[in-house]
C-alpha cells in the first residue's frame, strides 16, 4: 500500500486506531505511522 500511494502521488497515509487497541497502535508504529491527532467524542443522546 505504500509503494503504490507513493507512486501515485500520495502526500500520507492516515488509519485509525481506537483508544485503548495497543495492537493496532504498535502494528501502525513498526510501519512507520505515528500519532499526530487526538480525537474527543461526547454522545449527547441515543443512538
Amino acid at each position: 500500500m505504500t509503494t503504490w500511494a507513493r507512486q501515485t502521488g500520495c502526500a500520507a497515509l492516515e488509519a485509525p486506531a481506537l483508544p485503548g487497541d495497543r495492537a493496532t497502535k504498535r502494528l501502525l508504529e513498526a510501519g512507520g505511522h505515528r500519532a499526530r491527532q487526538v480525537v474527543m467524542n461526547r454522545r449527547l443522546g441515543p443512538g
